[in-house]
């Protein structure tokens, strides 16, 4: 079942107060039958860094915005999680969002080159774990509004913090907080961006900023369910 964006943000907020609540050397659970964690819902933030807001604005002129059900709010871009599976012990698997973002640039007796990018994923099975994202390209977008498909690339390598050391652990209600994710510029998404709008400002591991997310997990009862549903 579908949560709403408010369901979802409530029961953000419940489990945060109670996570708070707990003593430190308390805090989250770890069942070792339940090693698979199902994300039914959740929320991904990637908040720039001061570095990469310069370099996008000041240095290129890139127009930052975001689509559909993502939103870009000061320097902060919000994503809704819907799927994903993480494995536990072995701290392998993916974060599926909705939405996307676009970078825009308008050049003279050129036209608006716009770079936008959807379906957004923390890639846990990479080594290291990366962000990645579909890419789509446009070289007049004012005229041809669409684009095309370029294809999935490495948005970002990702430094995972020290609480996504194994086993992975719930909160209050089958919950995942995790924040401190470091994401620097992966060479291929450098590369692309430098090609696109026809510059050399973009290089492997410039800062994006980092990255955190709040999962809500598929209670295992639904899996039963769901599975007698399917089945017969």
């Amino acid at each position: 079942m579908r949560r709403t964006k408010s369901q979802v943000l409530i029961l953000m907020l419940f489990a945060l107060m109670v996570g708070f609540n707990q003593s430190a050397h308390a805090q989250g659970t770890y069942d070792p039958a339940d090693k698979t964690y199902i994300i039914g819902d959740g929320q991904m933030k990637i908040e720039m860094s001061q570095a990469f807001w310069k370099q996008v604005f000041i240095n290129n002129s890139i127009n930052l915005g975001s689509i559909g059900s993502a939103s870009l709010r000061s320097q902060s871009w919000r994503f809704p999680i819907v799927a994903g599976a993480i494995d536990r012990v072995q701290v392998i698997g993916e974060i599926n969002t909705a939405g996307g973002l676009f970078l825009q640039k308008e050049i003279p007796g050129v036209g608006t080159i716009r770079v936008t990018v959807v379906s957004l994923s923390i890639d846990l099975t990479e080594s290291p774990a990366v962000l990645t994202g579909l890419m789509i390209f446009s070289d007049n977008y004012q005229t041809t509004n669409t684009g095309s498909s370029f294809s999935r690339l490495k948005i970002a390598n990702l430094t995972l913090p020290p609480s996504m050391a194994p086993p992975i652990k719930e909160e209050a209600f089958k919950t995942i907080y995790k924040q401190d994710i470091v994401a620097s510029m992966h060479p291929d998404m450098a590369g692309f961006l430098n090609l696109v709008f026809n510059t050399t400002n973009f290089s492997e591991g410039n800062s994006i900023g980092s990255i955190s997310f709040f999962l809500v997990g598929v209670p295992s009862r639904e899996h039963v369910v769901e599975d007698f549903i399917f089945r017969y």
